[in-house]
């Protein structure tokens, strides 16, 4: 483990991998990854549902695809609308696993069963505290701390 990364991204679910997949694999920046459950296939809040532009525009792998569905059904209160758009059905913790793995294979870090509790001043930097279940407390220090999105492109 580094002490300083130039990342470090809160939560180990699907839009914080692909951002740290995306950045790792077009920039040169340090990135670790922290996620509270021991395991990112412990991440189980999502269907995983989604649409061929994101299968085909983030590539994504048939290895983590369930099923795949012509057309779609939306539906609301009192009415209902099925659209002719192909959709997937995504093997959720497999394609968080398979997200985590291409964040290492980039060189970035994943670090499971690490809490970010909030950020701590020191010296004017503000790295992420981080608790591990075992109640030891670690550092994980960015060369910066954002709670918006960044405005530097990688």
């Amino acid at each position: 483990m580094q002490e300083t990364y130039d990342a470090v991204v809160a939560g180990g679910g699907p839009s914080g991998l692909q951002f740290a997949r995306e950045l790792t694999r077009r920039s040169a920046f340090s990135v670790a990854v922290l996620e509270a459950h021991d395991e990112l296939s412990d991440n189980d809040k999502s269907t995983g549902g989604t649409f061929d532009q994101v299968v085909e525009g983030y590539d994504i792998p048939d290895s983590v695809v369930m099923a795949e569905s012509s057309g779609v059904v939306f539906e609301g209160p009192s009415t209902a609308e099925h659209l002719e758009i192909p959709g997937y059905v995504l093997d959720f913790p497999n394609f968080l696993e398979f997200l985590g793995t291409e964040v290492e294979d980039a060189g970035g870090e994943v670090h499971t069963g690490v809490r970010v509790t909030e950020p701590v001043y020191e010296r004017g930097a503000s790295p992420a505290s981080a608790v591990a279940p075992t109640g030891q407390s670690g550092r994980y220090r960015p060369t910066s701390w954002s709670t918006r999105p960044a405005t530097r492109p990688y």
